[in-house]
């Protein structure tokens, strides 16, 4: 069975089989609806609303040894309900209150050491979404996933953590995604 993740959206005429499209996103017919790997969840009814997101990259750049360092991103894949600004370009901006599921992840070079991803909110509140320590000869990817209530207005930032003993360590790309679930 493929995984698919859940930063893109597939548009499709009907809804396939639950378990070989597990953590895919699907748009049919104006609905939205998620696989959980075994049934298909309705996010947003057609004509209903209520259903934005956003999916940002950001591709070969370099994080310090053994600090925090905010994402900058670079692409905007899609922006369905203005949530990233150029002027901003570490930001996410909550449009509405709702429940929000972030998801991010990043790409980086081989080598040993921690690997780490967290989310901060407002500044200041900080979910660790990923640590990783294993180090690896052959590029890595993490990937973490939260499930918030969020006030319109809060900002999301992204901060990717290395400690290789490299001055710095390259990541190869970084993806965050938002989707409004309600």
């Amino acid at each position: 069975m493929e995984q698919y993740s859940p930063l893109k959206i597939l548009s499709l005429s009907a809804l396939p089989a639950a378990s070989d499209y597990a953590g895919a996103l699907v748009r049919v017919g104006g609905s939205l609806y998620w696989s959980d790997g075994a049934n298909w969840q309705q996010l947003a009814p057609a004509g209903g609303g209520g259903f934005s997101g956003v999916r940002l990259t950001a591709a070969n750049f370099s994080v310090a040894n053994d600090t925090w360092t905010l994402v900058s991103w670079a692409t905007q894949v899609f922006d369905l309900g203005n949530y990233w600004a150029s002027t901003q370009p570490t930001r996410l901006t909550i449009p509405s209150t709702g429940y929000y599921l972030i998801i991010a992840s990043a790409e980086w070079d081989p080598d040993s050491g921690s690997r780490g991803i967290r989310l901060k909110i407002n500044g200041a509140t900080v979910y660790d979404l990923v640590i990783d320590d294993t180090g690896r000869a052959q590029p890595r990817r993490n990937n973490g996933s939260i499930l918030l209530a969020l006030t319109g207005s809060d900002y999301l930032e992204v901060e990717l953590y290395h400690n290789s003993g490299d001055p710095t360590e390259n990541v190869i790309q970084a993806e965050v995604g938002a989707v409004r679930m309600g």
